[in-house]
């Protein structure tokens, strides 16, 4: 009985049919590969976008300094997903608060098919990770030791994965809860701009932000057309269709707050798929709410948030967040989510919505604070004086970081920088 089950295996490995069908399959499988490692270098190029846009919203001294922060993310970041992050995100086994296999991501010898489908789902999954972790490197421009930020780079990796598996992993929790959160308007971008908020406050503003002790000019943007540019890197890797922009609104906004304005519409519809008119307006919403915080942020609270991050990563996803309560379209192809209040849904998709932003809020207050409090001391020897630890020295902040950590003189007019070496 066995011989003839085996023999049957035999003719039908060697038909001709069942080979092209085998065929198609496998050419299906590589086409999906490669659509998702399209996507995922799409994405990493808004690690550059990210570092022009704080290159050019710095002043000169700091270029080198901000664009190897954007290198060290992609480094340590993946370095932390390879090890721990992949697993905790993606990884099978896995119970509703983390994944529990998958770690040090490896080929499946029996399946390379699987294989390369694993690979290009890991470089596509670290590619939101590292955005995560690359918008706290704007919010402490300046003024961060370069090897705190490489810790954090790892650490952040590895603490953005559980949230990542919460609302993306079949059994996530919040996913189980009804929370709908497309492409990572609370994972990526609200945990990234909480957790800046936090580096911000344990950092303390860059010298003579508020108090008059330096000039005005000292900290406004040096490169508009590097801000320009970096928007355009970033708008790409947004992956959205549709926002809009009123031209009363931002006929007297700087390049800076037109950079920050198109990026809030953007991380606001970052959320749900909805219907073009509705995005426009989740869009325009969104970068209105970007403009004004950090308008509250800068004027009114004196944070120093040399990029804007908290109004356009933190408000702006929060209302994305939000905003899926309002408008998801249970009938739209694509995506599994309940109809929102405004298609007769009632409340239960917002609070949903809502339980997804307090735990973001939550989880980062808990595992970020203690970061940096704790590396703070590490670098100080002084559980009085964290900050110490946290910051670089005010000679070298003021001189720029270049020459204190890199070997590079600050550009002069626009000239390019030049090696001590």
């Amino acid at each position: 009985m066995a011989t003839g089950a085996f023999a049957t295996c035999d003719v039908l490995a060697a038909c001709p049919v069942v080979q092209e069908i085998i065929h198609d399959v496998n050419g299906d499988y590589a086409d999906d590969a490669t659509w998702v490692l399209t996507s995922s270098f799409v994405i990493l190029t808004m690690q550059s976008g990210f570092g022009m846009l704080e290159m050019g919203c710095s002043h000169r001294g700091h270029e080198v300094n901000i664009m190897l922060k954007n290198v060290f993310d992609v480094i340590f970041g993946g370095l932390a997903y390879y090890m721990l992050g992949f697993g905790i995100s993606h990884g099978s086994p896995s119970n509703s608060f983390m994944g529990l296999g998958d770690f040090l991501v490896d080929s499946n010898q029996n399946d390379q098919t699987l294989s390369g489908l694993r690979f290009s789902s890991y470089i596509f999954q670290f590619s939101f990770a590292a955005t995560s972790t690359t918008i706290v490197s704007g919010c402490l421009a300046m003024r961060c030791r370069f090897m705190v930020y490489c810790f954090y780079s790892f650490y952040s990796v590895v603490m953005y994965a559980f949230v990542a598996h919460w609302v993306w992993a079949e059994n996530g929790w919040l996913k189980e809860f009804g929370a709908h959160d497309f492409a990572g308007s609370g994972p990526v971008h609200m945990f990234g701009a909480i957790n800046g908020f936090i580096g911000i406050v344990c950092l303390g503003p860059r010298l003579g932000r508020f108090d008059g002790s330096r000039p005005g000019q000292e900290f406004h943007a040096s490169s508009p057309a590097s801000i320009l540019f970096g928007l355009f890197m970033l708008w790409w890797g947004c992956l959205v269709k549709k926002m809009m922009h009123d031209d009363v609104i931002l006929e007297k906004r700087n390049p800076e707050e037109i950079a920050n304005g198109i990026l809030g519409a953007l991380v606001s519809i970052t959320a749900t798929c909805v219907h073009p008119f509705e995005a426009l307006v989740i869009g325009f919403v969104g970068s209105i709410i970007a403009l004004l915080t950090n308008d509250l942020v800068e004027f009114r609270l004196r944070i120093d948030d040399p990029v804007g991050a908290i109004g356009v990563h933190g408000s702006a996803a929060m209302w994305g967040i939000l905003a899926v309560g309002l408008f998801a379209d249970t009938a739209l192809p694509g995506i599994q989510v309940d109809n929102g209040l405004l298609r007769g849904g009632g409340l239960r998709l917002m609070g949903a919505q809502l339980v997804l932003m307090l735990a973001i809020l939550g989880w980062s207050l808990v595992v970020v604070t203690p970061f940096f409090l704790l590396v703070g001391i590490a670098f100080s020897g002084d559980w009085r004086d964290f900050r110490r630890g946290l910051r670089v020295d005010p000679e070298h902040e003021i001189s720029g970081l270049d020459q204190a950590y890199h070997g590079f003189l600050a550009s002069i007019a626009g000239v390019q920088t030049a090696a001590l070496f």
